[in-house]
């Protein structure tokens, strides 16, 4: 329940939230009030989300700044970043990187499919349309790794990464 709600209010909160500032809200579930705060400071978006029952998620989202990911992952060579986003849920953890390239697809997605797998990630999912390049993985320790990688309007690759650890 919680996830379901802090989406909702996530999205409803960044709309409120101005270069700079903070805003909280409280709302009323069947579980219990959920409380969240979302704070903006320049490219950067913060929000902290309080369940009924004191459990804390905290999402940050950045435009175009420095992206950190999990070891064994790095940014595709000469991709500029066109956001980021960090999610830490006590257990549950992850990162999605959205970027743009002037390579294809494929090799975009041949370059993650090789560091996934270097991991110890197993590819349980690959999806292929015309010619969009999706691939999602696993690994015994929880990890998780999903890349989307389709064609831009200029000729280039917009492709969403995201990896992380599932509880």
């Amino acid at each position: 329940m919680l996830r379901i709600t802090t989406l909702s209010l996530a999205m409803s909160c960044l709309l409120l939230a101005g270069c700079g500032s903070e805003n909280t809200q409280t709302i009323r579930t069947e579980d219990g009030d959920v409380t969240q705060t979302v704070s903006q400071n320049g490219g950067t978006t913060t929000i902290k989300t309080t369940g009924p029952d004191g459990e804390v998620m905290e999402l940050q989202t950045n435009t175009g700044s420095a992206v950190k990911l999990p070891n064994g992952y790095t940014l595709y060579p000469g991709a500029s970043v066109i956001s980021n986003s960090t999610m830490d849920h006590g257990v549950e953890e992850g990162t999605m990187v959205v970027m743009q390239s002037r390579d294809t697809p494929e090799k975009i997605s041949a370059f993650y499919r090789k560091q996934a797998e270097a991991i110890g990630i197993r590819i349980v999912s690959e999806a292929r349309a015309n010619e969009t390049v999706m691939l999602a993985g696993e690994g015994n320790d929880g990890a998780i790794f999903s890349v989307n990688a389709t064609p831009d309007a200029q000729g280039g690759t917009v492709a969403y990464l995201m990896v992380g650890k599932q509880g």
